[in-house]
């Protein structure tokens, strides 16, 4: 148990801290890293379901099922985002002709969610401010989303063995194309739906 318990933090170090060491190391360190990404996902996806109804108060009776809902939706959020988001930055890093690494890159992404933890102790500095609502909510997700984005970055620069302009590059292409097709998809779906009404 204390070896798991200390593997896992040595994973969180080298997802933030020393990225080509987790190349190296994340097989050696857990069987199946995905099992421990889950718990990562869980924890992220809580912290940000918290602190989002924090943000938003008056606090009644239907903010714990506003926490579950919320976990179990940003929980599916963060399960689908790190495996889109590793296999176009992989898709890209091949059209430099780099080896393909797409486990390694996901299960990269998988563990940066970590990030994400800190929407709550954020949300609490942000509230005792005085910045409050739905506004603070979306700075909040922005910021850590940029700051994911660029941890990202830094692992496909090591991973890839690229350049810091071309993985940077490739990151927020990627992310901007997972942007961008929800968005056009739902722009779809809603003039389907009015034309089949009208």
């Amino acid at each position: 148990m204390n070896k798991n318990l200390f593997n896992f933090f040595e994973s969180l170090e080298y997802t933030l801290i020393n990225q080509i060491k987790f190349i190296e190391e994340i097989d050696k360190l857990f069987l199946k890293p995905q099992t421990v990404t889950i718990f990562i996902r869980l924890l992220a996806a809580f912290s940000i379901s918290v602190g989002a109804v924090f943000l938003n108060p008056p606090y009644t009776k239907g903010f714990y099922g506003a926490i579950v809902f919320g976990t179990i939706a940003d929980f599916l959020l963060l399960m689908i985002l790190p495996f889109i988001l590793g296999s176009l930055i992989d898709y890209f890093a091949q059209t430099k002709e780099r080896p393909g690494r797409v486990r390694l890159m996901v299960v990269f992404a998988d563990f940066s969610c970590v990030i994400y933890l800190a929407f709550f102790p954020m949300a609490v500095i942000f509230a005792e401010l005085g910045i409050l609502g739905i506004g603070s909510y979306v700075i909040l997700l922005f910021i850590l989303t940029l700051l994911y984005l660029l941890n990202l970055s830094r692992g496909a620069k090591y991973i890839y063995e690229m350049k810091d302009r071309d993985s940077t590059r490739f990151v927020f292409i990627s992310f901007a194309i997972l942007s961008i097709v929800p968005l056009v998809f739902g722009i779809f779906f809603t003039s389907a739906i009015f034309s089949i009404i009208g």
